[in-house]
C-alpha cells in the first residue's frame, strides 16, 4: 500500500498526505495501466535493443542466477 501511495505521489507530483486525502480505487486502477504498459513498452524496446526475445514475465531471481550472472561477469572482465 505504501508503494502504491507512493507512485501515485510520483506520478502526479503529490505530497503522500495529498494522495490520502485525494486518491480514491480510479486513481490506483489508472496509475496500475499505465505502470503496466509503460513496463510492456520498456520490454518490448529492450527486445528489440539486444535482438532478442525477453522474458516479460516477473519471475524471482534464484541465487543459482545471481551466481552464474556474477561468474560469467568476472570472467569476461577481469579474466
Amino acid at each position: 500500500m505504501v508503494l502504491t501511495i507512493d507512485a501515485l505521489g510520483k506520478r502526479y507530483s503529490l505530497l503522500p498526505s495529498e494522495v490520502m486525502q485525494k486518491a480514491n480505487t480510479w486513481d490506483i486502477f489508472v496509475m496500475d495501466a499505465a505502470i503496466s504498459y509503460e513496463n510492456h513498452k520498456n520490454e518490448e524496446a529492450m527486445a528489440k535493443y539486444d535482438n532478442k526475445p525477453r522474458d516479460t514475465e516477473n519471475k524471482p531471481v534464484t541465487n543459482e542466477d545471481l551466481l552464474t550472472a556474477f561468474t560469467k561477469f568476472k570472467t569476461e572482465n577481469h579474466g
